[in-house]
């Protein structure tokens, strides 16, 4: 008999399988897909008067809101085991738009150059000490 750790490795395994592999191949990129959905559903919301703005939705906005749709097909039957695991694939996909951003913005600030301090801010000689 498998142990819990075994039994959540396979779900786990399952879950990568999902979303960096079958669907992958389908659909492209989750990050991609996400900001089709994004923009398809934000335009529908804008439209029925329930967004002021449809660019008010987010990726993960989209991520969240499709782990929602897996959890309320729960309430039909919990025992259900693809909805277990695309319910976690639509979190990893969220905690990879997260990441994603994080790695974005500290390759950002390791490309940004690096502001020198301007003339009224500093005497002629700390201005000459700073050129060298």
């Amino acid at each position: 008999m498998k142990t819990g750790s075994e039994l959540r490795k396979e779900i786990l395994d399952e879950v990568e399988k999902c979303v960096c592999r079958d669907r992958n191949s389908s659909y492209g990129d989750a990050e991609d897909n996400f900001e089709h959905i994004r923009e398809l559903w934000g335009w529908w919301l804008y439209r029925r008067g329930l967004l002021e703005d449809a660019d008010e939705l987010t990726k993960l906005d989209v991520a969240q809101m499709s782990a929602m749709i897996k959890i309320a097909r729960k309430v039909k039957d919990i025992k259900y085991l693809d909805n277990w695991v695309d319910d976690a694939g639509y979190s990893a996909c969220g905690g990879g738009l997260i990441l994603g951003e994080s790695q974005k913005n500290v390759n950002e600030e390791a490309q940004a150059p690096a502001n020198p301090p301007s003339e009224s801010t500093f005497n002629s000689t700390e201005m000459m000490d700073y050129k060298k």
